[in-house]
């Protein structure tokens, strides 16, 4: 999508196709994020709290009914 905006700026005809129901693909259906942590060397440089625990919490919440729990653990 980005692409395709920065092309019509530039003076492009362009043409965006979405296979899903509504603007945003499966991003839009993951909440539009990705969960970069589990307490990374740049997360505590920057002063931000987090553990793996907590990681994986979140992603079997937000994943909801049918979460693989083996593939998330690994």
């Amino acid at each position: 999508m980005s692409t395709a905006i920065e092309a019509a700026r530039a003076g492009a005809e362009v043409l965006v196709l979405e296979r899903s129901g509504g603007w945003g693909g499966a991003a839009s259906m993951a909440g539009g994020f990705i969960y970069l942590g589990g307490g990374t060397p740049l997360q505590r440089a920057l002063g931000f709290e987090d553990t793996v625990e907590n990681m994986k919490a979140f992603m079997k919440a937000a994943l909801r009914p049918g979460t693989d729990e083996a593939k998330v653990d690994a």
